[in-house]
């Protein structure tokens, strides 16, 4: 009220707010001096929680948190005792008469681990794409990510590494770029990856020690014939049943003939390294399994040394290379479907027609 101010407040100086003012005081006095008054209250009158014996920390359980560095109290939920989340956080529902419901937060709820568990659902979920007992749901995944491909389009580009480029990327590993044995590796991979229209994950694996002979490309799955080395995919994207795919690689009248490289690789390879059948094809310097990260990396440095902007290569550019090359020299399209294990018309959308090539289709069309 404003019509008096507090030394003339009735209630103020009424014998029943004095005393209760002065218990209060008294109260609150001897818990600074004398620290918490029960074992079952800390100093500032909350009910102490446990759980396995260990006190849970009262701070971490409110909507501020704990910001005490080496907490000495536990740092668990005082509703369902998970360390993920705190008790605000806590999505607990209790059963009683009339259903489940979900119970307001209350930092001083008792834990779990007093009530034995017997009313306490917990539907807390600590990854939305794993279940209530952590396993991970993959075909969820799956799902998610193919959503994500179709709702969202791709603005990163993927230009391709033609025959032109190959080119120059094979005579300036010749002049030295790495190591003699990646240069010569590289080149290795880069021509058979080209002239077999090869995905970048059927010559390479994501980490070294995942390497699984049952599945990746070994030295065992390669056949000499007299102008001709086959290669034997075990698994590939159009083959879901491993029946094994066969690729082949011929000789060519080129500077840059995949039959060549391949055997001067081996030769060096088996000079440094004893070979056996189910050691992988191409390796590192280490003797592991050729990375798909580390070769990209590779190619996007030599990519850069040639004038070529990286950014706009990756894996993938060799066979996208390949295909749009194969249409620049009108090779047939049942032909580019099998050199390319092409089960339908899609690799039309890998060939790069450039404005020159559709310029001179319409110059022929006006002399018809």
């Amino acid at each position: 009220m404003a019509d008096h101010t507090t030394a003339f407040c009735s209630i103020q100086t009424s014998g029943d707010y004095q005393s209760h003012f002065n218990k209060s005081a008294r109260q609150f006095e001897a818990s600074i001096d004398s620290g918490p008054t029960s074992d079952k209250i800390d100093k500032n009158g909350r009910t102490r929680v446990y759980f396995k014996g260990e006190e849970i920390c009262n701070n971490f359980n409110t909507v501020r948190g704990c910001f005490t560095i080496n907490c000495q109290y536990r740092h668990v939920c005082t509703r369902c005792n998970l360390s993920n989340h705190s008790h605000p956080n806590c999505r607990v529902a209790v059963s009683n008469k009339g259903g489940e419901q979900n119970i307001p937060s209350n930092p001083l709820l008792p834990s779990t681990s007093q009530n034995s568990g017997k009313h306490i659902k917990n539907d807390y979920c600590k990854d939305p794409l794993e279940s209530d007992n952590n396993t991970p749901l993959d075909r969820l995944s799956y799902i998610l990510n193919s959503v994500k491909k179709l709702q969202k389009p791709r603005n990163k580009k993927r230009l391709p590494i033609t025959f032109e480029i190959l080119e120059k990327i094979i005579f300036r590993l010749r002049q030295g770029v790495f190591t003699p044995f990646i240069d010569l590796m590289l080149e290795a991979v880069c021509t058979v990856g080209f002239y077999g229209f090869m995905r970048c994950g059927e010559f390479t694996v994501l980490k070294a020690n995942q390497f699984d002979p049952s599945v990746n490309l070994c030295i065992g799955d390669i056949m000499f014939h007299k102008d001709m080395i086959v290669l034997k995919l075990k698994q590939s994207k159009t083959d879901p049943f491993r029946k094994g795919i066969d690729i082949q690689l011929h000789k060519v009248q080129n500077q840059i003939c995949p039959f060549k490289i391949l055997v001067k690789y081996l030769q060096v390879r088996e000079s440094l390294n004893q070979n056996l059948p189910s050691d992988p094809l191409f390796i590192s310097q280490n003797s592991l399994a050729l990375e798909r990260n580390y070769f990209i990396n590779c190619i996007k440095q030599v990519l850069s040394i040639c004038g070529f902007n990286p950014d706009h290569y990756n894996g993938h550019s060799l066979r996208i290379g390949a295909a749009t090359t194969a249409g620049k020299a009108h090779i047939e399209d049942h032909l580019v479907k099998i050199l390319g294990r092409w089960s339908s018309d899609s690799y039309c959308r890998y060939i790069r027609v450039s404005s020159t090539s559709i310029k001179h289709a319409q110059d022929l069309l006006g002399k018809y």
